[in-house]
């Protein structure tokens, strides 16, 4: 994420974890631990509107937590903090490992 150097660790774990708390940054987050997607198919996935999903990754980019490669004048959206994607398992492991 970024962050200020001399921010203390627990100011930095709760600005994270307040980006996870939202159901639709956590579904965009989750949906991108499988693989890259673009905004369309995330914002299908998710049944919220492109510009509300555009808004979305905005702020997840804007905390480093995903980043995008231009593919065919596409952007293919994609984790970029690897802090994220050992979360999504954890709370895999926890809330959905089982229910099947």
């Amino acid at each position: 994420m970024n962050t200020a150097d001399n921010q203390p660790p627990y100011e930095e774990a709760t600005a994270f974890l307040k980006l996870l708390a939202n159901p639709n940054r956590l579904a965009v987050l989750c949906k991108l631990h499988e693989r890259p997607h673009n905004v369309t198919e995330l914002a299908e996935s998710s049944g919220l509107p492109q510009a509300a999903m555009s808004s979305q990754l905005a702020l997840l980019r804007e905390a480093g937590l995903v980043s995008f490669e231009v593919n065919h004048r596409e952007r293919q959206y994609y984790i970029a903090d690897s802090r994220v994607n050992e979360m999504i398992q954890l709370l895999y492991s926890l809330f959905c490992a089982g229910k099947d």
